[in-house]
């Protein structure tokens, strides 16, 4: 899901090899003490944007896979997830980063998908609220398509 034209916004961390030289650069460049920084919610993103503003490549291959382990349970992934969102937004807004990738249209679409789909859902519920506090609610099956 992540190719596009052999170049990544995000470099996973599980498989991913790093030519020291490109890790260096970015320690010498960003004043750090290792080239992974712990106060950032999605590290491996800001270290992969952070090697692209120093000019190295971050390739994957199309035929490469790695298997990882999932989440315990469902209250996990979705911490991840809600984790990995605010971290990409933070990122994003971060004006002092200075990177120029292709990817930021694609991650603000999906951060814009994911607050039009909360917004739905918000006025979904609104709409509901007052059609009953209006007695103008009518059952229909047609509703029943949202619950599957």
């Amino acid at each position: 899901m992540q190719y596009h034209g052999g170049s990544t916004y995000v470099l996973g961390g599980q498989a991913t090899l790093f030519r020291p030289e490109a890790l260096q650069t970015v320690v010498e460049q960003n004043n750090l003490d290792g080239p992974w920084q712990n106060d950032s919610d999605v590290e491996d993103m800001l270290l992969t944007w952070q090697l692209q503003k120093a000019n190295w490549k971050t390739l994957i291959s199309p035929s490469a896979r790695c298997f990882v382990d999932s989440m315990r349970s469902y209250h996990t992934f979705r911490e991840q997830r809600n984790k990995w969102k605010s971290g990409t937004v933070d990122l994003l807004t971060n004006s002092n980063l200075g990177v120029k990738t292709r990817h930021k249209g694609k991650l603000w679409r999906s951060q814009l998908k994911t607050l039009s789909d909360l917004l739905i859902r918000l006025l979904f519920v609104l709409l509901l609220a007052v059609a009953l506090a209006t007695d103008q609610f009518y059952w229909t099956w047609i509703w029943a398509i949202l619950l599957v």
